[in-house]
């Protein structure tokens, strides 16, 4: 179960570190698609995990829909993601521990929050190519490789992944890079 909520929880980390401090803005964010997208990631994790976390999903005002406060988004992201940590992940490092007691650690986090950066950024073009594919095979390429993301540690690892998924389905690297172009 920990593999499978892994990116999840990676992506609504993600959401929150995009989500301005509510120092750097006006309190305010006027972008319905962006809470939209977190939802879905709390419906997701809802399914996959069997438990109800619709308590976390941002409500919108129906007077103004596409208006939310800065601070209701971070209050719940950070809900949420501190709820997951203490169910799947209390052996690591906790998300808002602040700085780790020794440099190598502070390094590792850091390159353990930039690969999942470029993995969630990775998980967006995947859903995007998924959806405007319409070659069969290409998608269920493309699925392939979102379904091992979960497992996925280094960049290394995801280029491993997208490799080796190519080869099963009699991809070259020419016509990888056309489906990811």
């Amino acid at each position: 179960m920990k593999e499978k909520v892994r990116p999840i929880y990676s992506e609504l980390q993600g959401y929150l570190s995009q989500t301005p401090s509510v120092k750097a803005t006006t309190d305010a964010i006027y972008d319905n698609v962006f809470w939209s997208q977190i939802n879905a990631s709390i419906d997701e994790l809802s399914t996959v995990t069997g438990t109800d976390y619709s308590r976390y999903k941002i409500e919108t005002n129906p007077s103004d829909p596409n208006f939310m406060r800065v601070a209701v988004i971070r209050v719940k992201l950070g809900g949420i993601i501190s709820r997951l940590h203490g169910e799947f992940y209390s052996d690591e490092p906790a998300p808002f521990s602040g700085m780790p007691s020794t440099v190598n650690n502070f390094t590792q986090t850091q390159q353990q929050t930039a690969t999942q950066t470029i993995i969630l950024e990775f998980q967006e073009v995947l859903n995007e190519k998924i959806t405007s594919s319409p070659n069969e095979n290409e998608k269920s390429f493309l699925e392939k490789v979102k379904s091992g993301l979960g497992t996925i540690k280094s960049t290394s690892e995801l280029v491993k992944l997208i490799l080796e998924t190519a080869k099963q389905f009699g991809f070259d690297v020419n016509q990888v890079a056309t489906i990811f172009s």
